[in-house]
């Protein structure tokens, strides 16, 4: 009835009231969560991946018998990168790098490959070092594609004798080729299930798998890979917890090989590994890997 006072909740204050600010604090807290997850959806690839440039004209201080090249690839740009030309039937290892990173942050990595008498080719991402274009995951596959088919048609070396060597983010490109094409061998450094794994972890409360665009669904094409395949750990990742990596491990067909290096995480697998690191891949490359005569 009119002129009633409302019903007092004990302590003195109407239920009403605690109600309605309730639901306003309900309101906001839906409407900044969604507007956090628009912001993430619409700038996620800023969030994936961290470009390294150099410029144009930059001078690379490589080592010897090592020369940059470039070619095009149609919609991205010019694709730069180093080359050592490999020895007569010798392996080549086309590595791809991870992220936040360029060439000149792996010539630790490409040098001592080189060392393993081993011919290697290392590019760098559309949008990263001197590479044209904007990384996305098409770009990137469409870019390691395209260094595949250049050391094939141009430097007449054939599938069977190149090793697919991807660490972390190249992990995903990596398998990504080795599904598609028949190499020698295949070596992941620090695979991830997907990026969305990955993402989620980091992201928890945050619908990661729903929104995400630009996926590198290792795990899932992994059993499609029929290269020998070797799997390096590092014991105390922080960033690709070694669970998804012995995941991925355990998808993968015969003839499949797992190195745990002890202690090492993320960033310094090959300073922690040391001289057991490059024993245990030329150890593999010699017994594992599909070399031939052509």
């Amino acid at each position: 009835m009119l002129g009633e006072r409302p019903v007092m909740a004990q302590g003195g204050k109407p239920k009403k009231g605690w109600r309605r600010w309730l639901k306003r604090f309900l309101v906001v807290g839906v409407v900044g969560y969604g507007a956090i997850v628009a912001l993430m959806a619409v700038f996620q690839r800023s969030l994936i991946y961290s470009p390294v440039k150099l410029p144009p004209n930059a001078r690379l201080l490589l080592p010897p018998e090592t020369h940059e090249i470039s070619f095009t690839v149609d919609g991205v740009g010019r694709i730069f990168g180093i080359y050592h030309p490999p020895k007569k039937n010798e392996l080549v290892v086309l590595l791809l790098h991870g992220n936040a990173e360029n060439v000149l942050y792996y010539l630790d990595l490409f040098k001592g490959l080189v060392r393993l008498n081993v011919g290697v080719l290392m590019i760098d991402y559309p949008g990263y070092g001197k590479s044209e274009g904007s990384p996305t995951e098409e770009t990137l596959y469409r870019s390691a594609e395209r260094a595949l088919e250049w050391l094939n048609r141009e430097q007449k070396i054939p599938f069977s004798r190149v090793v697919l060597f991807g660490k972390s983010l190249g992990t995903g490109v990596a398998t990504h080729l080795a599904a598609e094409h028949s190499c020698a061998a295949l070596i992941l450094e620090s695979p991830f299930k997907s990026l969305a794994s990955v993402g989620q972890r980091k992201y928890p409360f945050l619908p990661v798998s729903l929104v995400l665009v630009d996926r590198y669904e290792v795990l899932s094409r992994i059993s499609r890979v029929g290269e020998p395949l070797l799997v390096i750990v590092a014991e105390k990742d922080s960033l690709v917890v070694p669970a998804e990596s012995f995941t991925v491990y355990k998808a993968a067909a015969e003839p499949k090989t797992l190195l745990v290096i002890k202690d090492a995480d993320h960033g310094n697998i090959q300073s922690v590994g040391g001289d057991f690191y490059w024993q245990r891949i030329k150890w593999w490359l010699e017994n594992f890997s599909k070399k031939t005569d052509n």
